[in-house]
């Protein structure tokens, strides 16, 4: 029994420790940022409320809204997404749990500001907020104001302080869709042994696959509480917009019926360039062919506008087109995305997808957006971050990796030609959807089963 003490005291004194390196390093980059954030503050005083609510300052609304659920005595329930993909994942469980019970309230934080956009239009700007910075002192209040019974976490990209506060607050801990692959936990390879004490805060670990689960228990984490559940992302799945439906989108972007439609989304810089100089070649052969072009970041509109003018491509901004004043008469080849959250539906007019951050190194994004719409989806080389999800569709027969710019020309032209070819594809990708998915049930059970606990 002395022996087990004193075990348990050194882990504690461990714990302790590694916790006040990433503290002090963290504060000291902080301090370093902070002058610069009051810079860009004064360039951009847009952007002092996500700068207030970073440090733990809720908005009025959300304040209010927090305060509502107290008073009516809800069971309080904080689900973190880290960005889009993740927000898209949260519908299910808010949809098939939260909303048909009356005595369940809910907030939602993000780390994304255009996640922040989407979880307001999909919920409600009231019950949205951004994740604060993971400082003791901003996160402490934090996790005291809210007080949730449970915490959901989508994806695994929350820091060890607002862990450990919210566990003190007493709320137990659920991570589902966790992986050991994002910049988050690169982030936790800073601080050694930090991740292992992080992760065995949780009182659940739902990862996406054996090997995943076998990865953290290497680090040291209680096996007991980890469980393979399976990929979420399998699950977010939306009916393809068919018949009337699809052509009033088209319609609504100008694109007659008869064309075929090429999308590049989430695309970086380096890709656009590629993207039209294939798409340029390809018009010479195939005139209905209209591109639309989604960058990763919307605040690259203008360069994206311009970068098409020197390929000598007409392109208009999407909410350009759905302007009351626009004349559709003027004519465009390519549209530019410049909206927040609309993407995954325009995959369901689309005819091929190449989804970028993958011809160059960014690691990848989600392939799987444009198989649920049945939608044959390229993507280049650089996959690492997705690339799990990139073999399973290569080997369906779905996906297809391309090396260069030339390959890419070849594999578009080679999928538009071949109507059969793709509707063998949309095939496939409806019975793959069906094998794969069923995680977010699994999850919800488990999240079932600690609710009811908690009454």
């Amino acid at each position: 029994w002395r022996e087990c003490g004193r075990k348990a005291l050194w882990a504690d004194k461990e714990r302790d420790a590694l916790l006040f390196l990433y503290n002090f390093l963290l504060s000291v980059l902080f301090l370093l940022l902070l002058p610069l954030a009051l810079v860009i503050l004064l360039l951009k005083p847009t952007l002092t409320d996500e700068l207030l609510e970073r440090l733990g300052k809720a908005s009025p609304g959300f304040a209010s809204y927090l305060r509502e659920l107290k008073k009516e005595n809800k069971v309080i329930i904080w689900i973190n997404a880290a960005s889009v993909g993740e927000m898209m994942m949260s519908q299910p469980i808010i949809r098939e749990l939260i909303d048909k019970n009356d005595n369940y309230g809910y907030i939602i934080s993000t780390n994304s500001h255009s996640g922040a956009q989407v979880a307001k239009q999909l919920f409600g700007e009231e019950k949205v907020c951004l994740l604060p910075i993971d400082l003791p002192w901003i996160v402490r209040r934090m996790a005291q104001k809210v007080q949730p019974k449970l915490t959901i976490l989508v994806e695994f990209e929350i820091g060890p302080n607002l862990l450990r506060h919210l566990a003190k607050a007493g709320s137990k801990i659920i991570l589902v869709n966790a992986a050991m692959d994002n910049k988050t936990v690169k982030l936790y390879s800073k601080v050694p042994g930090l991740l292992r004490d992080t992760l065995n805060r949780l009182d659940f670990i739902g990862v996406k696959s054996q090997e995943e689960r076998e990865r953290i228990i290497a680090l040291g984490v209680t096996p007991a509480n980890i469980k393979a559940t399976g990929n979420m992302k399998y699950d977010c799945r939306s009916k393809p917009l068919e018949g009337e439906e699809r052509i009033a989108l088209k319609k609504k972007l100008h694109i007659p019926e008869h064309k075929q439609v090429l999308i590049a989304g989430s695309t970086h810089p380096g890709e656009e360039e590629i993207i039209y100089r294939v798409y340029a070649g390809l018009q010479k052969e195939l005139k209905d062919l209209v591109l639309i072009v989604a960058p990763r970041q919307i605040e690259r509109t203008a360069e994206l506008k311009q970068l098409a003018a020197n390929c000598d491509l007409t392109a208009i901004e999407r909410t350009r087109s759905a302007s009351p004043d626009y004349n559709p008469s003027a004519g465009f080849s390519v549209i530019i995305l410049d909206t927040i959250g609309e993407l995954a539906d325009l995959y369901s007019i689309a005819t091929v997808v190449f989804v970028g951050g993958s011809l160059v190194d960014q690691g990848g994004h989600n392939l799987l957006e444009p198989v649920i719409y049945h939608k044959p989806v390229l993507f280049g080389p650089y996959i690492q971050d997705f690339r799990e999800i990139a073999e399973h569709l290569t080997t369906a027969k779905i996906g297809i990796m391309v090396r260069d710019e030339e390959d890419l020309r070849q594999k578009i032209y080679t999928l538009l030609q071949d109507k059969n070819g793709l509707e063998a594809i949309a095939q496939r990708a409806r019975a793959f959807l069906e094998v794969m998915g069923g995680a977010t049930q699994r999850n919800l059970k488990v999240i079932e089963e600690f609710l009811s606990k908690s009454k």
